[in-house]
């Protein structure tokens, strides 16, 4: 028996999908271009018997041409306009399926992190081109995919406040020498911090969390520590900074 496809694997189809839809939005518009760049052409051909004292007759079917011409190259480039839009507005989504799985299973900071990440991928489809036209009242999307796109950061960013409320957080003090920052990594558990996290308190799961930090590939630090689900702080001190050395009397 056939099992319904899972919200996941409706989120991943709609991104390969807004993915495929670009792809014929970019063969349409040069297609245009190039059927419009002919008419142009031929108009010009045209005219220029035109001026010449050739008599075309009083419909020019070759100025009507041109005219279809351009308007299918205008529809073609606000479609190819809208596609980088729709994958992002696609890849959101998904991130909310992810939230939502996560949630499902008490996993408050991941569903908390999916969600902000949610909520910067519907930022970049409503404001594609970073513009911030779409954050002004005064300025509408140009579009019903940046419309969307508005619509669900407003829902993902009030959902974002409410998980962020709800979950435990974690408080790296990362303390260690500028030559050695390039060749550190943190993770907790499976997920590797980046270094916008270290220093910072970030949304964490709750429950029984390991710490391990390598520099050049060897561990230097390890930690294990256990955190509320829901409400929960915990705060750890890495400290690699080189100890001093005490002098002999």
């Amino acid at each position: 028996m056939l099992q319904p496809p899972t919200p996941e694997v409706d989120a991943h189809a709609a991104i390969a999908d807004a993915h495929t839809k670009l792809a014929e939005a970019r063969t349409k518009l040069d297609r245009a271009k190039v059927r419009a760049k002919l008419a142009d052409a031929r108009v010009k051909r045209a005219r220029a018997k035109l001026a010449a004292g050739a008599d075309l007759g009083a419909d020019n079917p070759l100025e009507i041409e041109q005219f279809y011409a351009n308007a299918n190259r205008r529809d073609a480039h606000h479609e190819r306009s809208e596609a980088p839009s729709r994958i992002k507005l696609a890849e959101a989504r998904a991130r909310i399926v992810e939230a939502d799985s996560h949630e499902r299973a008490g996993l408050f900071g991941s569903a908390a992190r999916a969600t902000g990440l949610a909520t910067q991928l519907a930022d970049v489809a409503a404001d594609p081109d970073a513009s911030n036209r779409y954050r002004n009242p005064a300025w509408p999307p140009f579009n019903a995919t940046q419309a969307e796109a508005v619509d669900l950061r407003r829902i993902t960013r009030a959902r974002e406040a409410v998980l962020l409320r709800r979950c435990s957080w974690l408080h790296l003090d990362v303390r260690v020498q500028q030559a050695d920052l390039e060749g550190l990594v943190i993770r907790v558990g499976t997920r590797r911090l980046s270094r916008f996290e270290w220093r910072r308190w970030t949304p964490i799961d709750g429950g029984e969390h390991e710490i391990v930090v390598r520099l050049e590939g060897r561990i230097v630090f390890h930690q294990s520590f256990r955190i509320a689900n829901e409400h929960g702080s915990a705060s750890v001190l890495v400290d690699l900074l080189p100890k001093p050395v005490e002098l002999a009397r």
